[in-house]
């Protein structure tokens, strides 16, 4: 597993960064009952691995002359519940 892309092959990578314009990242664990080392990974490590990804996506498409890529982030302590009013920690890549 290559690790550093999300256990996704080296080729595979490759087209999701050639051909994807938004990603939706909805957080990860929800479940606020488990300790922090157990949620750390889903939580904390798998958000930066997105974040680089999208970084990967941003680069090929300013040098592509594309359109600017989107990323939504929607924070997992607002995917139970309801908040009312715009939401603070919802952000935008």
């Amino acid at each position: 597993m290559n690790e550093k892309r999300l256990g996704i092959t080296p080729e595979i990578y490759e087209k999701i960064v050639l051909n994807t314009e938004k990603i939706l990242h909805g957080a990860a664990d929800v479940r606020f009952d488990q300790p922090y080392e157990k949620i750390r990974i889903s939580n904390v490590e798998f958000t930066e691995k997105i974040y680089e990804l999208f970084s990967d996506i941003r680069r090929f498409r300013k040098t592509a002359k594309k359109s600017e890529p989107v990323c939504y982030y929607i924070s997992t302590s607002y995917d139970y519940g309801a908040y009312k009013g715009i939401i603070p920690n919802v952000r935008f890549c």
